[in-house]
């Protein structure tokens, strides 16, 4: 696989799909039913003689319905003429084409139906050939190919539910005009050619309505103007410019060897990629709300950007994608509910990647290739600095090295209830640290034997792990001098190869919870070593223990956004150690948080954070509305799990919880392997 994908050589992925043909029509005469193939020979002869065609000189006329049979073309300078009438594909599995225009010069081909091919209309390596007026439907792959071709026209052409509606491939210095694609899995996709022409296209209801790129710049270059609509919107595709800002009304962005441009305050839809920058550099993506996208935003061969503030959801690639991109900036974006990976970075260097929130990738379940699926995947790329993200419930949180990734900083990240939190696969010197690992499936994965670094030292630290509980009873850089630092006694074990070795007891930053899909992050601090946090969506139960040194006295700070306890827990949180009020607790607010402050003796006691009601309120509401934490405190040191692909379900001893019985009302290599060859 990963050849595969290194090669970056076209692939094609046929999506075989043998829809359902049209409705059966009614004839008054039972139509005949043609031969496999139907050949206009280079001498003008039609074999095997038809009646269905007419010929009168150089112009073919079909005077009835063809059925389940290939209009092979072999002769040049002609006009083929389907008045109307059906080239129908009804048999299973289909014939490769309808009409085969392949070696073909100076043909046009107009007025025709095509329904239920493989491929309707199909030009490899043809020349200055028009194809005007054509229906076509149904097909399994294309609607209209081009394959290695230049010079055609493609007018007023009509390509609906096939599988991509016209495709355009290694094939430069055509003109597409007026033509239509509409209810496609793609509508329009122009790669690895160059100098072909677009004027008037619409594009609605496909699944991806546009794409035109490839591996390198030249590939990028097309005259692709406003006039061409995606779901109604302008296709925004700029080159050689500088300094402007791109039209809030546009529905797809291609910015292509430019500089110091604005995309800003957009909503992108059904696009192979939202906003796509090719050798360009200096440039702002910000405020864009893509859904439905492939890749929501795209770099490639692009420098010093800045994409920040965007909210992006259901990409199937990618959210955000860099190939051979070097010093962009990702900060600060939301991506939800990707198939693909949410951030991907192939081929760079030096890219800052700080503050995104990154929930549920690989959606679509089912095996993962090449680390799909990865919250943020560093893939054959180095120096970059991967800090102070949320990664929630992805397949992987972070991995670095589906191929080489050297000299990465990964820390302050919030690496939360993924399949595996943190995957090494072909990493060198990556530094990791001050990240919290909270209830993943596996915790770290190292594939191949690392030197990583999964601390920065004494007394820095290393990071936290939910499942490490062994005490804080000694400090010092070999851990055996008095007194604590907030550093475990014993290193945490990663594998026979790495290990943290000075693990916190404490979370580093706030561990984020996700509720009604906001992000709300739960600040914890504690002399007490902090094991086993853990969130219940359905229950909205917050849970974890605490473990310290034993006969001493443990104390506990958390603090809520006051927006969580409002909407989660309706405003309302008493705490209670052991079932009964604390002897020693204080709680306050401001105006963005709630902050409890508890004392306790490390000998077993438990605390509960509970509502409490006033006499006047009615039953419904009493059971409607109740917020529960419980800290258990286990005497003396825990022994430490050690990692495993299976995590084991823990005895939580510290909840918070609502009960209620009322209802809630990527990246050219995924192009180039999407991009059938």
């Amino acid at each position: 696989m990963r050849e595969e994908l290194s090669s970056r050589v076209v692939s094609c992925t046929i999506l075989v799909l043998f829809l359902t043909s049209v409705s059966v029509l009614t004839f008054s005469v039972e139509p005949v039913r043609a031969e496999a193939f139907i050949y206009i020979r280079a001498d003008g002869s039609i074999d095997p003689p038809s009646t269905q065609i007419q010929k009168n000189g150089d112009i073919y006329t079909l005077n009835d319905d063809i059925f389940n049979a290939t209009l092979v073309v072999e002769r040049n300078n002609i006009t083929l003429d389907g008045s109307g009438h059906m080239l129908r594909e009804s048999r299973e599995p289909p014939a490769h084409c309808g009409v085969d225009l392949s070696y073909r010069k100076n043909v046009t081909v107009s007025n025709f139906v095509v329904s239920g091919f493989a491929h309707g209309l199909w030009l490899d390596s043809s020349y200055y050939n028009d194809i005007v007026n054509n229906t076509v439907l149904d097909c399994g792959c294309y609607g209209i190919k081009l394959y290695e071709s230049y010079g055609n026209t493609l007018k007023n052409n009509s390509v609906t539910t096939s599988v991509i509606g016209i495709y355009v491939l290694r094939s430069n210095h055509n003109l597409l005009v007026g033509n239509e694609a509409k209810n496609n899995q793609e509508g329009i996709t122009l790669v690895l050619g160059t100098q072909n022409t677009l004027r008037n296209n619409t594009m609605s209801g496909n699944t991806y309505n546009f794409y035109a790129g490839g591996l390198f710049l030249t590939y990028y270059v097309h005259d692709i103007d406003t006039s061409n609509l995606v779901d109604g919107k302008p296709i925004c595709y700029w080159i050689n410019r500088c300094g402007e800002t791109v039209p809030s009304d546009c529905g797809q962005v291609i910015i292509v060897n430019s500089s110091k441009i604005t995309v800003k305050n957009l909503e992108l839809k059904n696009a192979m990629g939202g906003v796509i920058l090719a050798s360009t550099r200096d440039s702002l993506i910000e405020n864009v709300t893509s859904t439905e996208n492939y890749c929501a935003i795209d770099l490639d061969h692009s420098d010093n950007n800045m994409i920040t503030k965007n909210r992006i959801t259901d990409s199937e690639a990618a959210g955000i994608g860099l190939t051979v991109s070097t010093f962009n900036n990702i900060t600060y974006n939301t991506v939800t509910n990707t198939t693909g990976c949410g951030i991907w970075i192939e081929d760079s260097g030096y890219e800052t990647v700080i503050g995104n929130n990154i929930l549920r990738t690989n959606q679509a379940g089912g095996s993962y290739q090449e680390f799909e699926g990865a919250g943020i995947l560093v893939d054959d790329s180095s120096r970059c600095n991967i800090t102070e993200n949320n990664l929630v419930k992805c397949a992987f949180g972070i991995v670095a090295g589906a191929g080489p990734a050297t000299s990465n900083l990964i820390a302050r990240n919030n690496i939360v209830s993924n399949g595996i939190g943190l995957v090494i696969a072909e990493g060198i010197e990556n530094s990791v640290h001050h990240n919290n690992f909270v209830e993943n499936d596996q915790q770290v994965s190292t594939l191949i034997g690392t030197t990583d670094a999964f601390d920065s030292g004494y007394p820095s630290g290393g990071n936290y792990w939910s499942d490490y509980s062994s005490i804080d009873s000694n400090s010092g850089e070999f851990q055996n001098m008095t007194g604590t630092d907030g550093i475990g006694d014993a290193p945490y074990i990663i594998d026979d190869k790495n290990q943290d070795r000075y693990p916190l007891t404490v979370p580093p930053i706030p561990i984020p919870i996700v509720w009604n899909e906001t992000f709300y992050p739960i600040g914890i601090s504690s002399n007490s070593t902090v094991s086993w946090f853990s969130f219940n969506e359905s229950k909205r139960t917050i849970s974890f223990n605490v473990t310290g040194p034993e006969y001493s006295t443990g104390f506990c700070n958390l603090t809520f956004a006051n927006a969580l306890i409002r909407d989660m827990w309706q405003d309302d949180c008493t705490v209670l150690i052991n079932g009964a009020p604390p002897l020693n607790i204080a709680n306050s607010t401001d105006g963005e948080n709630t902050y409890f402050h508890f004392t306790y003796p490390h000998i077993g006691h438990s605390v509960t954070i509970i509502r409490e009601f006033p006499l006047t309120a009615t039953p419904f509401l009493m059971l409607l509305f109740v917020a529960i934490i419980i800290i258990a405190l286990r005497k003396g040191p825990a022994k430490r799990r050690q990692p495993s692909s299976t995590r084991r379900a823990p005895q939580f001893s510290l909840s918070l919880c609502y009960r209620s019985g009322a209802k809630r009302t990527v990246f050219r290599k995924h192009y180039l392997k999407r991009s059938h060859g």
